[in-house]
């Protein structure tokens, strides 16, 4: 409203009558009003007083340094030396740090700001942007305003993000700032508070890697979990102030339960150091309980989410097929995994599946470990497991997982041994097409050995009875070939449980027959011994006559292996006659292979060689080059024994290149080692030298070792 003359014509303070204003003249305020105003009709002298100012004091928000920071080393070492090459190129740097929840991203950007706090006389400035998250967004705008009135900018702010953004680089312009956003999940977030100094410094820290930010040529620096033995240092040392004693080999287990990340590590440092009624063996059990590992892991301070909710948080901010693809990784038993069997049990493309991996593994929940192959970190797969079967169709993804290495163990067992071996799992004309080149069935599975493992023991545990006994028995290639029986133990004895149940007298001798070869493998001739007389019951019973021929072959391999060479020989000659009524080409070949090799040991070599060259006769009639090649290395022998050792050569070159294809490196080594010693006595100086080489290559021996 406009100011009113005084209703008695004088002047209040002097008596003197003001002169009537001019008609149609005003005294109005319009606009907004910012601070004091005076309004008047008539002013004399005006004396302004300037309140003299307050300094501006230089921002300092970094948080506290932490308490202690174990082996980051190398990523101090890092933010060093770029920060030291961009001074000398007169540019910003900006580094992202970027890792799991808990992994010690912040505590690695405090500690670096910290110890260069010297560097940056124009401030430090300090948000973390959870704090400004709402619905999943971060008010950015607020986040400016924040740092512009740190920086001394008391007069109103813009309302516009591009006005402030602007504002915020004019004021740092000339000043070497030092800028600190945590928690950013957006490149745009980072972006927008770019300062204006080339002699400043922006840190971030971030679950996702932020790769967007490669257009500012921003610095991607990834943080790891710790190491095992780093992990251990850091229990060590919250047990020692706590003053609590705790042996090495504990702290090990417990340094494995917390996988690596920090903010675990400390919360079971600090229950070693503050509990001392729990024993720390206590505290092991404590925290092996897979159901609540997550929850008993997070810290009590109220002003940090669990780890559950972390994680929860992550997924959450996946796309449809992201969070199918999680949910799919949290199902899968195995430790790895490839794109192929996630294709499989999702439905998927494997376009769609290369896109949701490459968003995973940008939110750091998974990673590359080589080509076409991923993992996932222990309690980030921890979470995805609890999740999993709350998840829309989980029963059949679990299902789809195990089948695909089912069908996958099926097709390598048949590259290996060939499409003649006896096998009582029918092919399946559903199955995924693999496609194996020569050798790469071994390869495979080796590949995939923990997987298959981990696919037996899931299977077992849904009582997928038949399934189980169906991957044993297409798994007996990659256990007896390459001599991993603990692994074969530990399947089938799970299998021959399950063909038990199913009642399958024929499955169960198989089963019972391949165990008892592992334990004969390992010398464990008693166990060997009742597995086989509980086969020969079963394959009585069965009616089948393969399944008979199976168990006698066995006893036959058990007898040579305990020294009875003429038992041994009867039972091959017993198992090749079984085959010869059944006209299994097959299996009268690896019975003539058997009965050879035990001729040979009991010196029999004319006849051993007789016995062996008919049996490569049917190897090679049904393609199964692979036992052709290690019944050669028998009849290499043989003729060596006779004197012959040019035969010998030519058997043991072939034998050698054949395991060379077939990825089988032991089989390869034995065939060089005659190879030398024969090219020694026929004085052949390049084959020897070849062999020599090849040995060095496989066994990493020296030349005075191989010869």
């Amino acid at each position: 409203m406009g100011a009113q003359p005084p209703e008695s014509g004088e002047n209040e303070e002097t008596g003197a009558t003001p002169p009537v204003p001019p008609p149609g003249s005003h005294n109005d305020l319009s606009g907004h009003i910012y601070g004091g105003a005076v309004q008047g009709y008539r002013i004399g002298p005006v004396n302004f007083h300037q309140v003299p100012g307050q300094r501006h004091q230089v921002p300092r928000q970094l948080p506290p340094a932490p308490a202690w920071l174990v082996h980051r080393g190398d990523e101090l070492a890092t933010l060093d030396r770029l920060a030291e090459g961009y001074r000398h190129r007169g540019r910003s740097m900006v580094a992202v740090l970027s890792g799991l929840s808990g992994v010690g991203k912040t505590a690695i950007a405090l500690q670096w700001a910290h110890e260069n706090l010297a560097r940056f006389g124009g401030g430090q400035l300090y948000a973390d942007l959870n704090e400004y998250r709402h619905r999943g967004a971060v008010d950015v705008n607020e986040v400016l305003a924040g740092f512009l009135r740190a920086l001394g900018e008391h007069r109103p702010l813009p309302l516009r993000l591009s006005e402030r953004r602007a504002k915020f680089r004019t004021m740092t312009a000339e000043s070497n700032v030092l800028v600190l956003l945590d928690n950013a999940d957006q490149p745009g977030q980072v972006r927008a508070i770019l300062p204006g100094s080339p002699a400043g410094v922006v840190l971030v820290t971030s679950r996702s890697k932020l790769s967007g930010l490669g257009e500012e040529d921003a610095e991607l620096i990834p943080v790891h979990p710790l190491d095992p033995a780093h992990s251990v240092e850091l229990l060590l040392e919250q047990a020692r102030r706590g003053n609590v004693e705790c042996d090495r080999a504990t702290l090990e287990v417990l340094a494995e339960l917390c996988a690596g990340i920090p903010m675990a590590l400390r919360v079971v440092g600090a229950l070693l150091a503050h509990r001392r009624h729990r024993s720390p063996q206590l505290l092991v059990d404590y925290l092996s309980d897979e159901r609540h590992r997550l929850s008993r892991l997070s810290s009590r301070d109220q002003d940090r989410d669990p780890f559950d909710q972390l994680f929860e948080t992550a997924a959450g901010q996946l796309s449809a097929d992201g969070r199918a693809i999680y949910h799919c990784v949290g199902a899968h038993p195995g430790p790895d995994f490839g794109q192929h069997v996630l294709a499989a049990a999702t439905g998927l493309t494997p376009e769609a599946v290369e896109d949701a991996l490459d968003e995973l593994g940008e939110a750091h929940l998974v990673e590359v470990t080589g080509p076409d192959r991923y993992r996932m970190h222990e309690l980030v797969k921890l979470h995805a497991g609890q999740s999993a079967p709350q998840a829309a169709g989980h029963a059949e993804v679990l299902r789809g997982i195990v089948d695909w290495y089912r069908h996958g163990a099926a097709a390598a067992d048949r590259a290996v041994l060939g499409a003649d071996r006896w096998r009582l799992a029918p092919r399946s004309e559903t199955a995924p097409t693999f496609v194996f080149a020569e050798g790469s069935g071994t390869g495979w599975f080796e590949l995939e050995r923990r997987n298959l493992l981990a696919m037996v023991r899931c299977a077992a545990g849904q009582r997928w009875d038949e399934v189980v006994w169906q991957l044993c028995e297409a798994l007996w290639p990659a256990y007896h070939t390459r001599q991993h029986f603990a692994d074969s133990i530990a399947a089938h004895q799970l299998g021959v449980a399950a063909a038990e149940r199913c009642g399958n007298l024929a499955a169960e001798t198989r089963m019972r027959s391949q165990l008892a070869r592992a334990w004969l493998e390992l010398a464990e001739f008693a166990a060997a011994e009742r597995e086989l007389e509980q086969a020969q019951t079963r394959a009585a019973a069965s009616g089948e006559p393969r399944a008979r021929a199976v168990v006698v072959e066995s006893y036959g391999v058990l007898r040579g292996r305990q020294n009875r060479l003429a038992e041994s020989a009867g039972h091959f000659r017993q198992a090749l006659g079984i085959n010869e009524e059944i006209g299994d080409v097959r299996g009268i070949a690896m019975q003539g292979y058997q009965l050879g090799g035990v001729l040979q040991r009991l010196g029999e070599h004319t006849e051993a060689i007789a016995v062996i060259q008919q049996a490569l006769l049917k190897f090679y009639q049904v393609g199964d080059e692979f036992s052709a090649a290690r019944a050669r290395i028998v009849l290499g022998d043989a003729h060596v024994a006779l004197g012959q050792d040019r035969q010998a050569c030519v058997e043991l070159q072939v034998a050698a290149r054949i395991m060379r294809m077939r990825g089988q490196p032991e089989r390869e080594v034995r065939a060089l080692r005659a190879l030398v010693e024969i090219a020694g006595r026929l004085a052949d100086a390049e084959l020897r030298r070849n062999a020599l080489d090849r040995l060095r290559e496989l066994t990493g021996g020296a030349a005075s070792d191989l010869r």
